[in-house]
């Protein structure tokens, strides 16, 4: 890789690692639904230009913006605001990874070789060793949700398979458009102080807003299918292991996040767990792509 395209891939690891922060920041103001309602209106009048009809496509895209969009949002913001320390959440949101290959093996029969069993069997390892931790043992529920955000990306993944020649901003578009309104909905019935918090909002609340919706997904997922265009997977997915050592590194230093042996050992156990499945899903897709 060139330079520039390293700083680029190091540029999104951070702005995808600290998303985990800016949630937690936002989600103090605004309640979870209606922060990441927000979010997706704030997306779709970035992407109106991509909001095009994708023929033949239409329901497969449908169904996939209700899984990624309106699950998986909804229970990550969940997890991220009823959790002690968001590092946690950081790591064990990318158990998707290993969740993808269970999903592949259960629905396609997929084989799968010795090294992606012992990355599976290592990343759940480390998640025991998190689940031990008191911070996390606190706020269980947390826990819960970001496993099943987890499986809700792990499921959006193999439906994102069959639109892989779909631009990539015009799934964004319709991700945004397709859940603004029913999470701001869900938002309206289940969460109170909407109105209060819109009215009372000051600038780094809609900051946290702005950087969740624009550097996250406009920037961060441009810049990664860009990368995409010109490497193989193989060498950028390793790069991307990157991003929930950038998380619990921002919980630590903006969120007071207190780093304990056992969340080290388990994320350290997590982290190479899913690197090892991570570095064999992308040599595996390496010929194809």
């Amino acid at each position: 890789m060139t330079l520039p395209h390293v700083i680029l891939i190091l540029a999104i690891n951070i702005i995808w690692g600290m998303m985990y922060v800016a949630g937690k920041l936002g989600i103090n103001h605004f309640s979870p639904l209606f922060f990441t309602g927000l979010r997706f209106a704030i997306l779709t009048l970035c992407l109106l230009p991509w909001l095009k009809i994708v023929p033949g496509r239409m329901q497969r895209l449908m169904t996939f913006c209700l899984v990624m969009g309106v699950l998986h949002y909804t229970f990550i913001y969940y997890a991220i605001a009823r959790a002690e320390n968001v590092g946690s959440i950081a790591i064990l949101s990318k158990l998707s990874v290993p969740f993808s290959v269970i999903l592949a093996i259960i629905f396609f029969g997929e084989k799968v070789g010795p090294w992606r069993i012992a990355g599976i069997g290592t990343a759940f390892m480390g998640v025991l060793v998190i689940g031990f931790d008191p911070a996390v043992l606190h706020s269980l529920d947390s826990v819960a949700m970001v496993i099943l955000a987890a499986w809700m990306f792990s499921i959006a993944a193999l439906i994102v398979k069959s639109l892989k020649d779909v631009n990539v901003f015009t799934i964004n578009a319709w991700i945004s458009a397709v859940s603004a309104l029913p999470l701001l909905g869900l938002s309206w019935i289940f969460e109170t102080g909407q109105i209060a918090s819109l009215v009372n909002a000051g600038w780094f609340d809609w900051a946290m807003l702005a950087y969740s919706a624009v550097l996250v997904t406009i920037f961060g997922h441009g810049g990664v299918y860009y990368l995409l265009q010109r490497y193989p997977v193989s060498l950028i997915t390793p790069w991307l292991l990157l991003v929930p050592i950038v998380g619990v590194a921002g919980g630590i230093l903006f969120l007071g996040d207190v780093m304990t042996w056992k969340l080290a050992i388990g994320g350290i156990l997590t982290i190479a767990g899913i690197g090892i499945v991570s570095i064999r899903e992308a040599r595996k897709a390496a010929p194809r792509g």
